[in-house]
């Protein structure tokens, strides 16, 4: 039957009595209260720190209470672990593309790689990491509001070399190379880099001018007169007429325009130099990775102004180019020749002065042939002469003494002759039509002079 059912005993299974705690039979064994269990736990932790003892007369008695200081094992290992948190906190990691510069009461005492390091835990030491990896950007002359950008005109606008201004926007680009430097020398070292490279620029941009190797297109009109020359002018012709197309356009190139177009990488390269040899000596700890011009413009107030004068002097070098095309090829044309002819009058000198030289010594030695034979001389002479003189003619020889009549018609030279007229009546002709006609007789046409001309004569 059940323990628990009528007539049982009221036997408890656990081995206990009828009544729990009472003066029943039994042996009065079971399991083991849990706020007995709780309670002699806590009585350990007291007499780890300190005891706890309490007493009274009777059940029924009042109770009373003895607490006793913590004990040296309780405090010291109390001490143990909170030494060991404060030290666990002096362990720090440094990411990739940082560095980590140590601080013992304030002073810089290392920088870190990248990993897991530890420092003295504060007060005593803290830990500053860096970015050096980061690529940062400060903007000069314009500012980035998000997609769009506002002008700052305080800082964009510059002096030029010529006094004239112009509107900059640039960009520039750095990392931070010493992370210690970059820490302790500068307050703002962001700030710092601003002003400097402001101040870089406009020392630059008031010293820029287009440079003597410059590489300047004199115009495409200049090329195509220079092709229209290339066949009348030789090679070293051609080259300083080039040559001096290329000074001429260099000269027209005023400062202003030479920031605005082809100087403007000019200009980026020695601002860079010049804001790295500063930060260098200034130890601020900083790289440039680039200095960008954005945008190099006059001022908006004159830039209609600016656009005039620009094609008015485009118009002024053009015509400057043609005047200097056609004198740079025509100039040495004319020393040529110039040359040309002084060498052909030397010549002609000198063959004068040999041939009157040589006509002296010839009659020279004549003299004294004809004071011996004077007569064969004086012939011998005229024979010479004439030889000379008919070498140089056409000849007929006529038999005159057969007393024949011969006709001769010298075709060639009456062709030759009509040929000239015809010429001389053709001037004539267009004279004459627009002066009023003559009337009579005694008026001779150009026709009837011709067939004038070519009647034939008798020749005996």
């Amino acid at each position: 039957m059940a323990w628990n059912e009528p007539g049982g005993g009221n036997r408890d299974p656990w081995g206990g009595g009828g009544n729990r705690g009472g003066g029943g039979g039994g042996d009065n064994q079971g399991p083991p209260d849990l706020d007995e269990a709780i309670n002699k736990m806590r009585d350990k932790v007291t007499q780890l720190f300190g005891s706890k003892k309490g007493g009274g007369a009777g059940d029924g008695g009042g109770s009373g209470q003895n607490f006793k200081g913590p004990g040296a094992k309780g405090i010291a290992l109390l001490g143990g672990l909170v030494v060991a948190g404060w030290l666990a906190s002096g362990i720090y990691i440094v990411d990739e593309g940082q560095r980590g510069v140590e601080l013992t009461f304030g002073a810089n005492t290392g920088v870190t790689q990248p990993g897991p390091h530890w420092h003295f835990p504060r007060p005593i030491g803290s830990v500053e990491r860096v970015d050096v990896s980061e690529v940062r950007t400060i903007e000069i002359g314009y500012e980035s509001m998000g997609d769009r950008t506002r002008a700052v005109l305080r800082e964009a606008l510059m002096l030029t070399r010529d006094e004239n201004i112009v509107n900059l926007k640039v960009a520039i680009q750095y990392r931070i190379s010493d992370p210690a430097e970059y820490l302790f020398n500068f307050r703002q070292p962001d700030d710092t880099l601003k002003q400097l490279a402001e101040s870089a620029l406009r020392e630059v941009v008031g010293k820029a001018e287009a440079p003597e190797d410059a590489d300047v297109s004199p115009g495409e009109e200049f090329g195509q007169i220079a092709d229209e020359l290339a066949d009348e002018l030789t090679e070293e012709e051609l080259e300083s007429l080039l040559a001096g197309a290329d000074d001429t356009a260099r000269a027209a190139i005023t400062p202003l325009e030479w920031v605005l177009t082809q100087g403007r990488a000019q200009v980026a390269d020695e601002s860079e130099q010049l804001i790295q040899t500063a930060l260098d000596r200034y130890q601020a700890g900083l790289t440039l990775v680039r200095v960008a011009i954005q945008d190099a413009q006059p001022p908006e107030e004159v830039q209609p102004a600016f656009a005039d004068a620009i094609r008015a002097r485009e118009d002024q070098q053009r015509t400057i180019s043609r005047a200097r095309a056609y004198a740079n090829a025509l100039i040495p044309r004319a020393e040529g020749q110039a040359a040309r002819q002084r060498e052909e009058a030397q010549a002609y000198r000198e063959q004068v002065v040999a041939q009157a030289e040589g006509e002296t010594d010839r009659f020279t030695a004549l003299l004294g042939e004809y004071q011996n034979a004077p007569e064969v001389t004086r012939q011998r002479l005229y024979l010479e002469t004439m030889e000379r003189v008919l070498s140089s003619t056409s000849k007929i020889m006529m038999d005159v003494e057969s007393g024949q009549s011969l006709m001769y018609l010298p075709l060639d030279r009456m062709l030759e002759r009509s040929d000239a007229v015809q010429e001389d009546d053709n001037d004539e002709a267009r004279d004459l039509s627009m002066a009023p006609p003559l009337g009579g007789r005694d008026a001779v046409t150009p026709t009837e002079r011709a067939r004038d001309s070519l009647r034939t004569r008798e020749v005996r």
